[in-house]
């Protein structure tokens, strides 16, 4: 006679050779795909869903496979599995680390440099360019730095750009207030902040910034501006009382087209024959200069800038 095993026991030693035959798989498959997978990394440049998609299912596959050989091993004891089941865990495991990495630092990811951008330009969004020259036009100069266009001609960098707009948020609240003032109290707050704002800009702007904004700062107001922004050139009290009668009388011409405004004209029709109101004056009282003070002047008024630059609905010329 012979005995015949127990159904039971039968059971168990088809099992154990099927549960070593699988961990000895999984443990090979988990470094294989590892390596499938830089090899697709490499070779699928040009075809970037490639990467997106195929690669980090292979790579969540090869790790699952690396996890379960190792459990193979603690529950049946397999030998040759532990040393390719780390070397697959290891190698998914620094893929999958790039994947990451790459996901938030790199491309759109969140922390990336275009998504640092992109939140910095929605930071502005709410501050129109619309506002921003109605700043510069109604209160002055003061303002003239927070306009898109002038700080491309300061050639601002990024960083500048949000510092910039952090320090216009914590102005804008009175500024909107201020500029439906009176021009004297328009005037005043727009010396008070100027002279506030040095100290800011020279955090923020480089001397060479600097010196280009004054320019353009001259370029606006130009000769009939406020004093306190050209007392380097030394006008006496003789010229100022000679530039009183152009300017009154450019002042009159001006206040007549604005009364067009309100009587209906174009405003895109009327601000260019504002604006050249504004170069005639400049050209009569340049001549009231001396020569030194128009050597000094042309010197302080720098490289002319495009006027669509310093001031709003004009186009380039």
């Amino acid at each position: 006679m012979f005995c015949t095993p127990h159904p039971t026991k039968l059971m168990q030693d088809d099992t154990i050779p099927a549960a070593k035959s699988l961990a000895h798989q999984a443990s090979k498959i988990s470094w294989v795909i590892g390596l499938i997978s830089i090899l697709l990394l490499a070779i699928s440049r040009g075809t970037p869903v490639i990467v997106e998609l195929t690669v980090p299912i292979l790579i969540l596959a090869g790790v699952a496979c690396g996890v379960a050989a190792l459990i193979g091993i603690r529950r049946h004891a397999v030998g040759g599995v532990r040393v390719p089941a780390i070397a697959g865990l290891v190698i998914n495991g620094l893929l999958l680390s790039f994947f990451a990495y790459n996901l938030l630092f790199v491309g759109d990811g969140p922390h990336s440099q275009r998504a640092k951008q992109a939140r910095a330009h929605a930071a502005t969004q709410d501050i129109t360019e619309e506002v921003r020259e109605k700043l510069a036009h109604n209160i002055g100069i003061s303002f003239l730095l927070f306009r898109t266009k002038v700080q491309a001609e300061l050639k601002a960098t990024q960083e500048q750009k949000e510092k910039l707009d952090q320090h216009l948020r914590t102005l804008l609240p009175e500024a909107m207030q201020v500029s439906q003032k009176s021009n004297g109290g328009r005037g005043k707050y727009n010396q008070k902040t100027h002279e506030k704002m040095a100290a800011v800009l020279k955090e923020i702007l480089n001397e060479g910034q600097r010196t280009r904004l004054h320019q353009l700062e001259l370029q606006k107001d130009l000769l009939f501006g406020p004093e306190w922004n050209m007392k380097e050139l030394q006008i006496t009290d003789a010229q100022r009382k000679q530039f009183m009668a152009p300017t009154q009388e450019t002042q009159q011409k001006t206040q007549t087209l604005m009364e067009e405004i309100h009587k209906g004209a174009n405003p895109d029709e009327i601000r260019p024959k504002a604006l050249q109101l504004r170069l005639d004056l400049e050209a009569k009282l340049e001549t009231l200069l001396t020569d030194a003070q128009k050597k000094q002047w042309k010197e302080m008024l720098g490289k002319p800038v495009d006027l669509s630059v310093i001031y709003g609905g004009v186009s380039s010329r």
